[in-house]
């Protein structure tokens, strides 16, 4: 019962951190600076602004590569109480954007998922990032390997990980890409 308690209450934390990150206010930076290094949280936050200053097309391209990025870091961290943490951060990305901001933007996202040119155009644009050059520390602290005080209870993938096979895995699975 405590350790459900402990799980519970580091996932109501990092809500309240991210719904704490996400509402504070920053400039919309093209989707084209360097991303690489940035985690889901920080491309969430670009994707809010973006869609507080209706710039619903880079809002669009930061949603896209944050929730990429949180499904290659699902790949990468072994433990899977820990995977939880990118749809969190999403969720309190959607509920941080204003409600008319937040319906124009969802206008422009559902054109871009449902026009196969724009799809394409998207997921080439991303998928020619490559993969994320961060560590997943902010998903590795979520899991519960962590808050028990046992991270290496769950080690990380066997073997040597093949980061960009899990890349094409991610884009696949997640924006449904063309990957062969």
């Amino acid at each position: 019962m405590q350790r459900a308690l402990v799980l519970i209450t580091f996932g109501l934390t990092l809500l309240v951190v991210s719904q704490r990150a996400l509402s504070e206010e920053v400039s919309c930076p093209t989707p084209e600076v360097s991303v690489k290094s940035q985690t889901p949280l920080d491309l969430y936050r670009a994707m809010v602004a973006c869609a507080k200053q209706a710039k619903y097309e880079a809002a669009t391209q930061f949603f896209a590569l944050a929730g990429v990025y949180g499904r290659f870091d699902t790949y990468r961290v072994a433990d899977v109480t820990a995977h939880s943490a990118p749809g969190l951060l999403k969720n309190g990305a959607l509920d941080a954007i204003p409600q008319p901001n937040h319906d124009e933007w969802q206008k422009v996202a559902m054109s871009v998922a449902s026009d196969p040119e724009k799809h394409a155009a998207l997921c080439k644009k991303i998928s020619a990032l490559g993969p994320p050059t961060y560590e997943p520390t902010y998903m590795r602290a979520h899991g519960l390997n962590s808050i028990l005080g046992e991270p290496d209870k769950a080690p990380e993938p066997a073997g040597k990980f093949d980061s960009q096979a899990a890349w094409t895995k991610a884009l696949s699975s997640y924006l449904n890409c063309q990957t062969g």
